[in-house]
């Protein structure tokens, strides 16, 4: 976080420092965004994860359109490719109820998805800008699991791959500074409304192990970088 922080007090120094005005203008642009995400801790009735790494990376790839409607305002459209890693969770000791769970247990989750947001920006003439974004992602949450069933978690069980895809909604805001009429670097936060979900052990027959709902909720911080090519 406090390298983020640096940036954007960068970005802030860089467009005091620009000697001349830019406008906003419509046109296709491309973007490329690199950062970190936190995904919400997996849980259910009966097992409960503590954390083991619970901050991986972002990736991200986008294309999108921005209308000008004045020199200032821009609204567009952007759609895109979301990579958020692999997440590990190690589980404490559990009933047997819950798929036979003790210590040494491990979950590994893997989320990305795709997405498509509304996007509105405030541009100032020193190139500084502001943006808001929202829409949805189809985001993809899958977990391998392994139990341990002694308290040395020697004896290990591995269980298949379960998964959830779902559309959910997204929000980002951000700030930018364009140093020409066409680049511009941008710091923002991306908010996914998902939940703490987890189905470690597909198909059985305790029931609060199969009620999952929606793939993970993910908070995310990222740095992008985009071209726009003028209409």
């Amino acid at each position: 976080m406090r390298n983020l922080t640096l940036v954007a007090s960068v970005i802030a120094l860089m467009a005091s420092a620009n000697a001349y005005a830019v406008t906003a203008q419509s046109g296709i642009y491309v973007e490329g965004t690199g950062g970190y995400t936190v995904a919400a801790k997996p849980g259910t009735a009966q097992l409960e994860a503590t954390k083991l790494v619970n901050k991986t990376y972002a990736l991200g790839a986008n294309l999108g359109y921005e209308h000008a409607l004045n020199q200032n305002v821009m609204v567009g459209v952007e759609a895109g490719y979301l990579n958020l890693g692999t997440t590990n969770y190690k589980f404490p000791s559990s009933s047997p109820a819950a798929g036979g769970a003790g210590p040494g247990s491990y979950g590994k989750t893997q989320n990305w998805g795709y997405q498509v947001l509304a996007t509105g920006t405030y541009l100032a003439s020193n190139g500084l800008n502001g943006f808001v974004k929202a829409g949805a992602i189809r985001e993809r949450s899958s977990m391998n699991y392994t139990a341990g069933n002694d308290d040395e978690g020697f004896s290990r069980t591995y269980y298949p791959e379960s998964q959830t895809t779902k559309w959910l909604p997204a929000a980002v805001v951000g700030i930018g500074y364009m140093p020409s009429q066409n680049l511009n670097i941008a710091l923002q936060y991306e908010h996914v409304f998902g939940t703490k979900w987890v189905n470690p052990i597909p198909n059985q027959t305790v029931v609060a192990l199969n009620t999952y709902s929606k793939p993970m909720t993910q908070n995310i911080v990222s740095l992008g970088v985009s071209y726009k090519f003028a209409a």
